[in-house]
């Protein structure tokens, strides 16, 4: 939440921001009012705080002139002086004020820009699976979550909120339930669907409970089955809101976090250049994609790819332009490869793909193919061949990612000595 205070006095001034800064609250500091206007011509703050003496104007003369600004037209006003007198007060309300406070109470300040900071976070973009029979519960509930502009999906039974879960188009912030429901789904079965999901997406969803029944061993039990809270019937709105809110919040604050950690793990494993997952990353994924690829009774085939004569493109083209060369086969290997396929620049010129449930025919196949597709490319007008050693294990041969990997690279070491340009299966 952003704070823009117009104080003339540098001392007043950096007091007030010292009082009223903290993490949720950020301050910026206008000395005239022609300066905070056009400070608000460029960003629009959550809230203003005006003296009335100005230096450059006055407060009433500064709300005439920031009625010229749109943006500004909502935003909280709140005028801090040493005037008491009721006809000053009566016209501050009357053109606009939004409150009044002196300057020996700033702690009043302080509380109000406190509930703002609740307020502002409360009307936050919020999507809720609400799940409740009750007519009367349902309308009052839902009131509460439409004044502060949550979106807002009601149903009555457990089934139909699975179905919403699994099929709807934007993901939840909030499951609200209450435990006895209609249907062969209860309140507290719902919750153990969601812990038990095979979506992390669902299994992550924060989950309120609500019940007539507030005794604790019915709260213990419903928060150790996966609620996050417990809320009693009947609720206050203010306290539903809160609890609601902060599990929002810590939703977003995880979700936040979890997205920061897969770009520090993106950059850890892929490779700059060609946008495939470098060695680090093949050495990490390989191993797990290979058992569990043999566990389910199935083939894994790896091709170790090899571009001829990779130094002459260098030298003759420029390194610039063998960048363009291994950046191009990156953007061929990602077409190339399915879903659950492994695509690696292994280092330098030399690419992997691990392709689990293909066997060695199908490796074959698909070997020659790339080999293709390779001499097609020609980037920049270079033409471009490559080795491509492969080899396959199997249920019935069960060896290690070493084995493969090795095979593999004694196949495209042959494919070399055999003259180049072509595909050779290792066994």
């Amino acid at each position: 939440m952003n704070i823009l205070i117009i104080e003339p006095s540098n001392a007043f001034a950096q007091l007030l921001s010292k009082l009223l800064e903290n993490e949720k609250i950020k301050v910026d500091i206008a000395k005239s009012a022609k300066e905070a206007l056009e400070k608000l011509q460029r960003n629009t703050p959550n809230a203003i705080c005006v003296a009335h003496e100005l230096g450059d104007s006055d407060s009433h003369q500064f709300m005439v002139d920031i009625g010229e600004i749109p943006s500004s037209k909502d935003i909280p006003k709140f005028l801090i002086t040493s005037i008491t007198t009721q006809d000053f007060k009566r016209h501050c309300y009357d053109i606009g004020y939004t409150d009044i406070f002196y300057k020996d109470n700033i702690e009043a300040l302080q509380r109000a820009l406190k509930g703002l900071v609740q307020q502002t976070y409360w009307h936050i973009n919020a999507k809720i699976l609400y799940i409740e029979d009750v007519p009367s519960t349902a309308a009052y509930t839902m009131a509460i979550m439409h004044q502060v502009n949550w979106k807002v999906d009601h149903v009555h039974t457990g089934e139909e909120a699975i179905s919403c879960l699994n099929n709807s188009d934007t993901a939840y912030d909030l499951v609200i339930t209450d435990l006895i429901l209609p249907g062969q789904i209860s309140g507290l079965a719902l919750i153990s669907d969601i812990r038990e999901s095979k979506s992390e997406y669902i299994r992550n969803i924060p989950i309120i409970a609500i019940s007539g029944w507030n005794d604790l061993l019915r709260q213990v039990f419903v928060l150790q089955h996966g609620a996050n809270d417990f809320v009693s019937k009947p609720f206050k709105e203010n306290d539903f809101l809160a609890r609601a809110l902060n599990l929002i919040q810590m939703k977003r604050h995880g979700d936040k976090l979890a997205a920061q950690q897969k770009i520090l793990f993106d950059r850890a494993h892929t490779d700059k250049l060609t946008g495939l997952n470098n060695r680090h990353g093949f050495d990490e994924s390989a191993h797990r994609v290979i058992s569990k690829t043999l566990k389910n009774g199935l083939p894994v085939t790896l091709l170790m790819i090899d571009l001829d004569h990779f130094k002459k493109i260098n030298d003759l083209n420029g390194h610039k332009s063998g960048d363009i060369v291994l950046a191009q086969i990156g953007i061929l290997l990602k077409s190339f490869s399915r879903q659950d396929d492994l695509a690696v620049r292994y280092g330098g010129e030399e690419f992997i793909l691990l392709l689990p449930e293909c066997n060695r025919e199908n490796g074959a196949l698909k070997a020659e193919r790339l080999r293709q597709d390779i001499e097609n490319l020609n980037p920049l007008g270079i033409s471009i061949t490559a080795s491509i050693g492969f080899s396959t294990i199997t249920p019935d041969n069960p060896q290690n990612m070493t084995w493969l990997l090795n095979n593999a690279d004694k196949g495209m070491y042959k494919a070399k000595n055999n003259g180049r340009n072509q595909t050779v299966f290792y066994d």
